[in-house]
């Protein structure tokens, strides 16, 4: 019988394999792999080993840029633009434009 093995000084050993959006299972020695599986013809595809630091497409958050985002928003919340002030919507229906 082989002698019990010490107890691991990372907290990462004891957690199971988390999985990316794409499919990408990393495991607790921080090797990363995308799993075996099986097709519909019955066939198996093979693991594929990803190299470390490459992050796929699926996976790359994209950038939001906060001015842009508000810029797009503008007129759709009802708390934004400056207290007390009117709506230019408002100003429109009171007969603004009469001559």
């Amino acid at each position: 019988m082989p002698p019990p093995k010490p107890p691991s000084t990372t907290s990462t050993s004891n957690l199971p394999p988390s999985s990316s959006s794409s499919g990408i299972i990393t495991t607790p020695t921080g090797t990363r792999h995308i799993p075996s599986s099986l097709r519909a013809d019955g066939s198996t595809r093979r693991e594929i080993r990803i190299r470390p630091g490459y992050r796929p497409p699926e996976d790359v958050e994209l950038y939001k840029n906060r001015t842009a985002e508000a810029w797009k928003t503008r007129g759709q919340n009802s708390g934004s633009g400056v207290p007390g002030a009117e709506k230019a919507e408002d100003e429109e229906s009171q007969g603004r434009g009469e001559g």
